[in-house]
């Protein structure tokens, strides 16, 4: 199959590099936000063309050694997925907005243009782009910087800047301060105008040595790492912070609805990326803890004057690591791959003036059209997948796939998880049912998403603000999160045939899931009522009898609302018998639930004479039951019943009487 021409393209531009001849150089092109317009060859503060201006070679390199470039000023211009995948394997930061600027407008991110920096020796991936500039990229608060400002015509402020392009520090008996460069052996640089093109081009085989590593950092944060031991709290947590002003720190929060105590909660947003961009390139990563802390060990320095900001220092949040990524779209059809097949980002703010006490927040937000729901869902979800995670422990079975992905999006209030992303090349569905899947789910996007499958999506276009509590958006996650694990436990096969059962009988059904007799129906009940029970279970394990959101939604009658408990997450799994029809949803709590609890709490059961009289069942035994043998409720119903823990009214005629009552 032959590859897309502007595949082709980029291949012969990569050939010519390695042939130590020089890229075109890009013709000027607008780029948006950015003063005057066009970039030209130069205009960087440390691009070679303009430090070659000055008239002391000496005052840049601290010697009389040639210049030699580090890195290259690079713009992608991704058009397919594949080219995306091209960056990301080769683990290349990359940002929507022009980086060789003081001021760094990232209003409006474009997609279709990647900037970065990258190592001279760096291999270029498959994937389109322009050369815009080579550099030699210096520390801000090196000395020779000074003159690189004068040369660019611009104001040089940095710390301990006198205004007038001076600096007053410890300097070398030369009268420079010893810079990055003087590490470099004076003959590892490029001797002749042929070996500086080379050096320019990317490829050379000389001796070139980079700089050496900078000096230590201060130490890592003294929160540990989420070891996923013990469940979450709510409660909030006083992270450590940086003291130096020049090293980030902060932390990322999310409100919880749900347990404020007559005021309003926030919890942290946990292990989530936050990447720091200050002036001229510089850029450093932390990653929050569990308490939506984070605490970096690198530092953005040259944006201050006399304790003043001057320069912006942007902070980014992306929602990805090693655990998940997730990704968020909202009010129009994206146009570019990249929008919806990689993490979210919210390019957040300028925060020069708190760069080591950063705090941001993600509100409660019921306009479903705003980046600010997107957020608070995303963060939602985010840490439902970390509770679940947590409680799947506590109860011995396995918590959804490491590295899952998820789409929240808000075309439709449907969730689902079809695993498509994990399922990747042993996945036997055509991409028309797996279009047709993704328009049923999305209530927009077919085709597109083939081209960036998730694991789970999760629609949070609902037309009642109080769905848009902290509970109601975390019982769906934990819900689709049980899917996912579920999925680790059966087939392929298995997995794909409750997809096209959706496909063939659910998507024009009124009950989403079919009738009970549809040719395939068992399989997806199954499922079903996994998720169901799952989702209501650790909603309730989570805020309790008390901290829920109102569920009259479920059409409860006043008698049934007359306590808080009867109205609780709890509540609706005792209370329930089936889902859309024919899903046996309530017979897993059932078989779990306490009787001398209920009878507490004014629950009673939905079950008629002799009633439900079974108890002690484990979610545990449960999931032991839930492999690729068991392919039906009605399977894992028979299976369970050899499974009868003791207790006086945990009999065979007992258990029978219970799945009588429900059909099976």
């Amino acid at each position: 199959m032959k590859k897309p021409i502007v595949i082709l393209t980029c291949a012969t531009i990569l050939i010519g590099a390695v042939s130590c001849k020089k890229p075109d150089t890009a013709q000027p092109q607008t780029v948006p936000n950015i003063s005057k317009g066009d970039y030209k060859r130069g205009d960087f503060v440390f691009s070679l063309a303009n430090l070659r201006k000055t008239t002391i070679a000496r005052s840049i390199t601290g010697s009389g050694r040639q210049l030699v470039p580090s890195h290259l000023y690079v713009r992608f211009k991704p058009v397919t997925q594949q080219h995306i995948d091209a960056i990301e394997k080769n683990n290349i930061p990359t940002y929507p907005y022009p980086l060789a600027t003081d001021s760094l407008d990232v209003s409006n991110p474009d997609y279709s243009k990647l900037y970065t920096f990258l190592p001279i020796r760096k291999t270029l991936p498959d994937c389109p782009y322009d050369v815009l500039d080579t550099v030699m990229m210096l520390k801000p608060e090196t000395a020779g910087v000074a003159q690189a400002y004068a040369a660019a015509g611009r104001k040089y402020n940095i710390i301990g800047s006198s205004g007038s392009g001076t600096v007053s520090r410890t300097v070398n008996d030369d009268g420079f301060e010893p810079s990055e460069c003087d590490q470099w052996d004076e003959n590892d640089g490029p001797q002749t105008e042929e070996e500086e093109e080379c050096f320019e081009c990317g490829d050379c085989g000389g001796t070139y040595v980079p700089p050496p590593n900078p000096p230590s950092n201060p130490p890592a944060p003294s929160d540990p790492a989420d070891s996923r031991s013990t469940p979450f709290t709510v409660t909030y947590n006083s992270c450590s912070m940086n003291t130096d002003d020049n090293y980030p720190s902060g932390r990322i929060t999310v409100e919880e609805t749900q347990w404020g105590n007559g005021g309003i909660a926030y919890e942290g947003v946990s292990d989530v990326k936050v990447v720091i961009l200050g002036p001229n390139g510089q850029r450093v990563v932390a990653q929050t803890n569990r308490y939506g802390c984070f605490k970096a060990t690198g530092a953005i320095r040259g944006f201050r004057l006399f304790g003043e900001p001057v320069l912006p220092v942007i902070m980014n949040v992306q929602f990805v690591s090693d655990r998940k990524e997730i990704r968020g779209i909202n009010n129009v059809m994206p146009t570019a791959p990249s929008q919806y097949g990689e993490p979210l980002l919210h390019i957040y703010d300028d925060i020069s003036d708190r760069m080591n006490n950063a705090d941001l927040s993600y509100e409660r937000n019921t306009s479903v059209n705003s980046d600010d729901a997107k957020y608070y869902v995303a963060a939602t979800v985010n840490n439902a997948l970390y509770e679940f995670d947590e409680y799947a422990a506590q109860d011995g079975i396995m918590p959804p796939p490491d590295g899952i992905k998820i789409l929240v999006h808000n075309f439709h209030s449907s969730a689902s998880a079809p695993m498509f992303a994990a399922l990747a090349d042993r996945n036997p569905l055509s991409n028309v049912e797996m279009q047709y899947f993704l328009l049923a789910k999305t209530g927009a996007f077919g085709a597109p998403l083939l081209t960036a499958l998730p694991d789970v999506l999760f629609g949070y276009s609902w037309n009642n603000g109080e769905t848009f509590s902290t509970d109601r958006i975390k019982e769906t996650a934990y819900h689709e999160f049980s899917h996912a694990s579920h999925y680790r436990k059966t087939s392929a096969d298995f997995w794909t045939d409750n997809i096209k059962f959706v496909v063939d009988y659910g998507i024009l059904s009124s009950t989403s899931y079919g009738h009970a007799g549809d040719p395939g129906v068992e399989k997806t009940d199954l499922v079903e009522m996994w998720g169901y029970f799952m989702g209501r279970e650790y909603a309730h394990r989570r805020y309790g009898p008390t901290r829920h959101s109102i569920l009259s939604w479920f059409n409860y009658t006043p008698a049934e609302t007359n306590t808080v408990f009867r109205n609780s997450w709890y509540a609706r799994n005792e209370l329930i018998q089936f889902e859309s029809e024919h899903i046996p949803a309530g017979f897993l709590h059932d078989i779990c639930d306490n009787n001398v609890y209920n009878g507490a709490n004014n629950l009673f059961d939905n079950i008629p004479a002799p009633g439900d009289n079974i108890q002690g069942y484990s979610i545990t035994t449960i999931f032991n039951q839930l492999d690729g043998s068991t392919t039906s409720a009605a399977s894992l119903i028979n299976k369970l019943g050899n499974l009868l823990p003791s207790g006086a009214n945990n009999t065979t005629a007992n258990y029978n009487a219970l799945r009588n009552a429900y059909g099976y």
